[in-house]
């Protein structure tokens, strides 16, 4: 039986690492991933894990995956032994145990607003320059994100709330 692990809303704290098989289904590809949060007294904390894409999975983890990029994760954590070569004081061999989640699949989460603002501000300045808009347009990325949020309300209906829409 599997220990399954869902992870939502993680980071990717690098790019990840192909390394290529014999065949598609032999694909791989390394990713470790943190996830922030805070602790029950108000620290920060932060938590890491090394994820293992299979096949097509990593061929897509390789092609769209860069650091920084928003992650939901579904997988199974296999763990195993390896052995350093190094021997400890008393006479045992030196093992480290790890943990990797090897992922059964994954989607894309949300970008950062700072992400999302450079590469649409990036997208705008491609279009200007293949002549697909005006050079002289003025439009943001800022104006094109700005939301508005409606007027809401609550149970008691006063105007305040922000659980029914009026």
């Amino acid at each position: 039986m599997d220990n399954l692990v869902f992870l939502s809303n993680v980071r990717a704290a690098s790019n990840p690492t192909f390394i290529p098989g014999d065949n598609a289904n032999t694909h791989r590809c390394l990713l470790t991933v943190i996830k922030n949060r805070k602790a029950r007294d108000g620290r920060d904390l932060r938590e890491e894990f090394s994820l293992v894409f299979w096949g097509k999975y990593a061929q897509t983890a390789a092609l769209y995956i860069e650091k920084g990029r928003a992650l939901n994760i579904e997988g199974a954590i296999r763990s195993y032994l390896v052995d350093t070569g190094r021997v400890k004081a008393n006479g045992k061999p030196e093992v480290y145990r790890l943990n990797p989640i090897h992922v059964r699949s994954f989607e894309f989460g949300a970008d950062s607003m700072k992400n999302l603002t450079a590469r649409l501000n990036e997208n705008i300045q491609r279009a200007k320059a293949e002549g697909l808009m005006a050079p002289n347009t003025t439009i943001t990325a800022e104006y094109l994100l700005k939301t508005t949020p409606k007027q809401w309300m609550d149970f008691n209906g006063k105007a305040d709330g922000y659980l029914w829409e009026r």
